[in-house]
C-alpha cells in the first residue's frame, strides 16, 4: 500500500508499506494518506487527490516547428541495390546542404542527357556512387519521408489550440488530423 505525506495540501513524499503504515513511522503532526495514484506535487483537499494544473504555457507554432525540424533531421533508410545495399540517409541541416549540391549536379547531368556519369555521395552509413537518375529516386524517397512531416506540422499549426501533446507520434503519422 502507498502512503502520501501531505503538507499544506500538497503531496511532498510517498512511501510503500506491505501491511499498512506503521504508526511510529510518521512524525507527530504529519499527515499521511493512503493513495495508489497520487504523486509528489499532487494536491489534497482533505478528501481526494488531484493532479496539479499544468504550469507550462500552451504550445505554440515555434514548438511545433522545433518538433518538425527534429523529425525531419532523423533521416531514413534507402536501398541503393546491389553491392551498395541499404544506407541510412541523413537529413539534418548540414546534410541538406550536401543534398542541394548533388541535386544541382544531377539536374545538370540529366539536362545534358548524361545518364551514366556517377556522383559520389556520403550517407550516414558510408559512401555510394549514384547516377543522376538514381539520385532522382533518392529524392522521391526523401519526399515520401519528409512530406508527411511537413503536412503534420501544417495541420498542428492550424489547430486551435495546438494540442498539449503535439510531439506525440499520433500527430506525425502519414494521415495526421489535428483536432
Amino acid at each position: 500500500m502507498i502512503f502520501c505525506k501531505v503538507e499544506a495540501g500538497v503531496v511532498t513524499n510517498r512511501a510503500v508499506f506491505e501491511d499498512g503504515m506503521p504508526a511510529q513511522w510518521a512524525e507527530p503532526g504529519e499527515t499521511w494518506v493512503a493513495s495508489d495514484t497520487a504523486q509528489i506535487g499532487w494536491l489534497f483537499d482533505g478528501g481526494s487527490f488531484t493532479a496539479p494544473p499544468s504550469s507550462l504555457p500552451p504550445p505554440t507554432m515555434i514548438d511545433v516547428n522545433r518538433e518538425r525540424d527534429r523529425r525531419l533531421s532523423a533521416g531514413f533508410e534507402y536501398d541503393f541495390g546491389g553491392d551498395r545495399g541499404v544506407h541510412h540517409v541523413g537529413t539534418d541541416a548540414a546534410d541538406m546542404v550536401g543534398w542541394d549540391e548533388v541535386t544541382k549536379l544531377s539536374s545538370a547531368l540529366l539536362a545534358t542527357g548524361d545518364t551514366s556519369t556517377t556522383i559520389k555521395i556520403a550517407t550516414n552509413s558510408g559512401v555510394a556512387d549514384v547516377t543522376a537518375e538514381e539520385w532522382q529516386q533518392v529524392l522521391l524517397a526523401a519526399g515520401a519521408f519528409r512530406q508527411p512531416i511537413w503536412q503534420a506540422s501544417f495541420l498542428l499549426g492550424a489547430a486551435d489550440p495546438i494540442p498539449a501533446d503535439y510531439a506525440a507520434d499520433k500527430w506525425w503519422t502519414a494521415s495526421p488530423s489535428a483536432g
